[in-house]
């Protein structure tokens, strides 16, 4: 975080009065979109050109257009090109001297569609995490997953897998019959793969998805789902895009083996559609093959932190609940109400095993 405090201040002392003087007096969120593009530096990751056919147009401009089309919440490429033109601000800032110095909207497309192959996005994202919060210890890893609306039409989905699968009989099977194992379920497997495997089974094409919202009422929409690990402040630590009809509890294994791998944590705080063994497991595990080792499951599951004693022994028995009962039942809710009672639980339960002489954290 000090290296974010230096980038910032260094920005403000030196880039901004050159961009003054080149482009002009910036807009407060013209500023803020300057420290995004520094602090990303996505041209370091866009490769060389090919040197076979027509030379393409700077790759890196568009990057940057890139960025300014999600900063600007801009909601298609037509409008990026419009806002190009018009906002000289912007346009010097992506690169272009001139409005006519603008690539056609088939230029955007198809780098747009390049970078999108190539997960220009995550990889930047990934760097950037792992080199300004790898070095710190996260407190909370709070996991959801939001809807994407989107302009596709969903992909139907093959009748004839659903229909070859074989039909068991109900009922104790007959002296003699032996009946095939059960498959193992998505989460059985996961425990066991890596992590491009995980990601590999998981659908991600556009279809229909539909969720309780927090009124009670069902909703429904096309396009994907986006699932994220974040950390205490609201910085994205990991995520997912999937289709919008898979279940958060299929992406949660996934997104602890991606965020194991850029930070170290203290808990994972989860809502009940996370409410499964296997996940549970896969939390302990992780915090068993970390430094840190405390970490607590769920909204709803209240369940022992783990600590090693001064002899390097596990110890258990050290519950959240117990006397802390009371305020957890208290401050159960859906939703951030959730997350904040959790997080005062927790760092309460965190504390009383500090203070005790013979616990300290793994």
């Amino acid at each position: 975080m000090e290296r974010i405090s230096y980038l910032l201040a260094s920005v403000q002392r030196s880039l901004f009065p050159a961009l003054r003087e080149e482009v002009g007096e910036l807009s407060a969120k013209d500023r803020r979109f300057v420290v995004t593009l520094e602090f990303l530096e996505i041209e370091k990751y866009i490769g060389r050109r090919s040197w076979l056919g027509r030379t393409p147009k700077n790759r890196r401009m568009l990057a940057r257009a890139f960025v300014a089309k999600a900063f600007y919440n801009i909601p298609t490429t037509g409008a990026l090109l419009e806002r190009l033109r018009v906002d000289k601000s912007v346009r010097r800032v992506c690169g272009w001297e001139r409005k006519n110095q603008v690539p056609s909207e088939s230029t955007f497309s198809r780098a747009f569609d390049e970078f999108a192959q190539s997960g220009l996005a995550d990889r930047v994202h990934e760097s950037a995490v792992k080199e300004y919060v790898g070095d710190d210890v996260v407190w909370h890893v709070s996991r959801d997953s939001t809807a994407i609306d989107a302009r596709e039409r969903p992909v139907k989905k093959d009748a004839k897998i659903v229909a070859s699968k074989p039909k068991r009989k109900r009922g104790r099977p007959k002296k003699g019959e032996v009946r095939p194992a059960p498959e193992k379920t998505r989460l059985e497997r996961q425990r066991e793969w890596s992590l491009g495997e995980c990601l590999g089974d998981l659908p991600t094409a556009c279809d229909i998805g539909s969720k309780r919202n927090s009124k009670g009422h069902m909703i429904s929409w096309t396009g994907y789902k986006f699932h994220a690990d974040v950390a205490d402040g609201g910085i994205p630590l990991s995520g997912i895009t999937t289709s919008a009809s898979v279940h958060d509890s299929q992406v949660a294994i996934p997104l602890m083996k991606m965020t194991s791998d850029r930070v170290e944590s203290f808990y994972d705080l989860m809502d009940p559609a996370y409410d499964a063994e296997l996940i549970r497991q896969s939390s302990i595990q992780a915090v068993s093959e970390s430094r840190n080792g405390f970490r607590i499951w769920s909204a709803h599951k209240w369940e022992d932190a783990h600590c090693r004693n001064n002899e390097g022994e596990q110890q258990s028995g050290h519950s959240i609940c117990g006397e802390d009962a009371s305020i957890c039942r208290g401050h159960i809710g859906h939703g951030g109400r959730a997350r904040h009672a959790l997080q005062h639980v927790v760092h309460h339960a965190h504390q009383r095993c500090l203070r005790s002489s013979a616990l300290k954290p793994i």
